[in-house]
C-alpha cells in the first residue's frame, strides 16, 4: 500500500463523518457523498473505483475487527492478550491475522521483545483509529434514532 492511499481514505472520511454525525437524515447523507465527490475530482485516488489501490485499504480498514482493535490500541500500545480481552468475541487466530493485515497496512506497529509483542498505532493509524472512534459514537447516535 503506497502512504498516500491512507491520506486518501482519511480525508474522505473526514469529509463523510460529519454529515453522519449530524443525525439520522438519509438524504443528507446522499448529498455529503456528492459533495465530497465535487471536492475530491482533481484527487488521483477515487476510492469509489474498484481499480483504485485505495480500494485494498479500505477493505481492510472498514472490517468490523479492524475498526475495533484500532479503536482498541488508541488509547496505549497493548500486547496481544491485552487486545484480545478488549475485543470481546474475537478468536486468536482471527486478531492475529487484523493484526498482520493492520501491520502490513502500516496502520499498527508490532515492536517484537523477546518473545511477547508490542502493538501501537503509527501516526496514520491514529487518524484512521480516530475516525473509526467517530463512526463507533455515530453508530450509537443512530442507534438512539432507530430504537
Amino acid at each position: 500500500m503506497l502512504v498516500s492511499n491512507r491520506y486518501f481514505v482519511y480525508y474522505r472520511m473526514r469529509c463523510l463523518l460529519p454529515g453522519l454525525l449530524n443525525g439520522c437524515n438519509a438524504q443528507g447523507w446522499s448529498m455529503e457523498v456528492d459533495e465530497v465527490m465535487s471536492q475530491t475530482a482533481n484527487v488521483k485516488y477515487d476510492v469509489f473505483s474498484s481499480q483504485c489501490p485505495s480500494r485494498a485499504l479500505l477493505n481492510d480498514v472498514t472490517s468490523r475487527w479492524s475498526i475495533l482493535v484500532l479503536t482498541a490500541l488508541r488509547e496505549n500500545d497493548a500486547r496481544f492478550s491485552q487486545i484480545r480481552r478488549k475485543v470481546d468475541g474475537i478468536s486468536d487466530r482471527m486478531l492475529s491475522y487484523t493484526l498482520s493485515l493492520l501491520v502490513e497496512d502500516k496502520l499498527v506497529e508490532n515492536k517484537s521483545e523477546g518473545r511477547s509483542s508490542l502493538y501501537s498505532l503509527t501516526d496514520a493509524g491514529r487518524i484512521v483509529a480516530d475516525k473509526s472512534l467517530d463512526m463507533i459514537q455515530s453508530l450509537y447516535s443512530a442507534l438512539d434514532c432507530i430504537a
